[in-house]
């Protein structure tokens, strides 16, 4: 009878991560600009991304909010979370028009300095208005350098700025907490891993160029080190054939 016990324990313990994995998937991709200008291999037109969210729905996947992803209020595999990177200027007429009007929420990570005084940029202003229109603003850096362990040896100063600043000035601007943060260029150092937890970060995210399915309830995730899948023009294509063989698995 023990050694039966034993054996279901261990069965239940190997089983349980999988069963886990299947049941409350999500995607995060990554998106950056909307201006149509062709001129960066990040860069679409808005109607060439109102394609894409269609051919995405009608493979059967749902969006869903980072908040509620990282809560594990999701079902199935069929989960995909919008995130966009930098915060262009081209981003707010997309999230009003296209995302929006759709039922997406979109998590918008911001370079802190870049939204006060970059051309390329929107405003502080409209930080807060967005966030008043229930999009979730995390942090991407100060002025979006990196943050890796040849970064904090080049220039330790800088790099601490990265991951403490941009925090409490976008809440500053929004009135609302900042538990999310987007590593500048996607990459990360055991530097920068102290910093965002001891910064108050409660999740940090890589950045991929192929599709990883992320599990928030799977007690082995790496909190500063979920990965997210950039969109480019050149993979934009295996991307979408990839969620449409995953969309036609029950």
């Amino acid at each position: 009878m023990y050694r039966n016990s034993v054996l279901l324990l261990l069965l239940l313990f190997i089983i349980a991560p999988w069963t886990f994995s299947a049941n409350n998937q999500v995607i995060i991709l990554v998106y950056h600009t909307f201006l149509g200008a062709h001129t960066s291999s990040l860069d679409f037109s808005k109607e060439e991304f109102i394609q894409q969210l269609d051919k995405i729905a009608q493979y059967g996947f749902h969006w869903v909010s980072l908040d509620d992803a990282v809560a594990g209020n999701v079902q199935g595999s069929k989960n995909i979370v919008m995130t966009i990177d930098d915060g262009n200027h081209s981003v707010p007429s997309v999230v009003t028009d296209v995302l929006l009007p759709r039922h997406i929420v979109p998590t918008l990570f911001i370079s802190a300095k870049l939204a006060e005084r970059s051309k390329f940029a929107f405003r502080p202003e409209v930080v807060k208005q967005l966030s008043d229109l229930g999009c979730i603003i995390g942090a991407h850096g100060f002025t979006h350098q990196y943050v890796t362990k040849k970064a904090f040896e080049s220039d330790p100063q800088r790099s601490r700025d990265e991951i403490e600043k941009p925090g409490p000035l976008i809440s500053q601007w929004t009135g609302k907490a900042v538990p999310y943060f987007a590593l500048p260029f996607g990459a990360s150092s055991d530097e920068a891993r102290q910093l965002l937890i001891k910064a108050g970060y409660s999740y940090a995210f890589l950045a991929k160029s192929h599709i990883v399915p992320v599990d928030f309830t799977d007690p082995q995730l790496d909190h500063y080190a979920v990965p997210r899948t950039i969109v480019y023009r050149w993979n934009i294509n295996q991307i979408l054939a990839q969620l449409e063989k995953l969309g036609a698995k029950p």
